[in-house]
């Protein structure tokens, strides 16, 4: 689903990610899940996926750091 590199989204990764450049970071571990980093600043937790017609989806789970990387995964 991803056209990007994978990174392991941890609480490490969390603290030093730069909220500076509007970008998106998909996760290694669970296909789909990413970190977004808004073009403001707000970093949130999504999750991409197709329906039931193949549609491609994206659902926001939570924002960081109100959510830890693994409860939002």
């Amino acid at each position: 689903m991803a056209n990007h590199p994978e990174f392991r989204l941890d609480r490490a990764f969390m603290r030093t990610l730069d909220r500076t450049l509007p970008r998106e970071y998909a996760c290694n571990i669970l296909r789909g899940f990413a970190v977004r980093v808004a073009s403001n600043g707000t970093v949130s937790y999504t999750y991409r996926y197709q329906d039931a017609t193949g549609k491609p989806k994206r659902v926001t789970v939570g924002r960081w750091p109100d959510i830890d990387p693994g409860a939002a995964r």
